[in-house]
């Protein structure tokens, strides 16, 4: 009888090609797991944003004269300065140049107000917080004021104050910048820094900080004349980031994720040929049995008389 039925073709899942076959896909999947817990971690794709690095900020904004200045002293509305501020020194302040001798009195004298004052009533005092465009171009209007303003860090050193009526010997100048993105820069002169306050550049601590515009400042960078608003602070609002976790680099982790799966891979491929070795091993019982039963077929057949012959007459 003729079988018309398609059969299908069982896979051997113990044979040598199809397990290496297996194996090629194990292999594959691990490939791909490990990369995808590689690829888990932003660090690895921050080159990717336009961002800069931090820390990679031009302390330099813009060159003297390149902004209009609308300066309004009178203006509608602003709050009388801070007690124990003399007008008479503030006149002496001129934005856009260096240092100058003559402004030195006025200088030392906001700082020495600032000392003396608690934090808590300079900042009642306080205006609004200001951007960096209101102190460069209305410099008049807030000179002598206190101004909130924040931002990052990304310098910040200790300088020798120079002799003085008013017994200040250091104060430390700060480099902030007002938004990450933003090239622009003030700096602060402040008398005290919070305790682990970082130094040095390359920075990167959100803070703020209260205390009085002085004056647009110029000063010498490569490429140039610039300025910069100048305040003049007590110290900055800032709050140590929490301790992190140390972590290994990113390579040792990558490593040991390699390391990792080559022995699955390594152990799986172990397991499969102890059992295609144990299965090449095993008897067959099926075998002598058939066997046996084909060759008493054979002597049944021998033995029995053809049916089909005719009795003689």
């Amino acid at each position: 009888m003729l079988d018309f039925r398609q059969r299908t073709n069982v896979p051997n899942y113990l044979g040598p090609r199809l397990q290496r076959r297996l194996l090629v896909y194990l292999a594959a999947a691990a490939v791909l797991a490990v990369g995808g817990l590689w690829a888990t971690n932003p660090q690895r794709f921050a080159w990717i944003s336009s961002e800069p690095p931090r820390g990679a900020v031009d302390q330099r904004t813009a060159r003297v004269g390149a902004t209009i200045v609308h300066e309004d002293v009178q203006e509608a509305g602003r709050r009388p300065l801070f007690p124990g501020v003399r007008e008479d020194c503030l006149s002496e302040v001129r934005d856009g140049t260096a240092h100058r001798g003559a402004e030195k009195d006025a200088c030392f004298h906001l700082l020495a107000l600032l000392q003396q004052a608690s934090p808590q009533d300079l900042e009642a005092a306080s205006e609004e917080h200001v951007g960096y465009l209101q102190l460069d171009q209305q410099p008049a209007s807030y000179r002598g004021h206190l101004v909130t303003v924040a931002g990052v860090v990304r310098s910040a050193k200790e300088v020798t104050a120079p002799e003085n009526a008013f017994g200040i010997e250091k104060y430390y100048q700060l480099w902030l910048q007002p938004e990450r993105s933003a090239p622009e820069l003030l700096v602060i002169y402040c008398l005290e820094l919070p305790d682990g306050f970082p130094l040095g550049t390359d920075l990167d601590a959100p803070c703020s900080s209260t205390g009085f515009f002085f004056k647009r400042w110029a000063y010498l960078a490569q490429g140039g004349i610039f300025t910069a608003p100048l305040i003049l602070a007590r110290t900055v609002d800032w709050k140590p980031p929490p301790p992190s976790v140390v972590e290994e680099p990113a390579e040792d982790d990558f490593g040991v994720l390699v390391v990792v799966a080559l022995l699955l891979a390594l152990v799986i491929l172990g397991l499969l040929a102890l059992r295609t070795f144990f299965t090449r091993r095993r008897p067959t019982s099926n075998a002598p049995e058939m066997h046996s039963t084909l060759a008493a077929l054979e002597r049944e057949l021998e033995s029995t008389p053809d049916e089909k012959q005719e009795p003689a007459p």
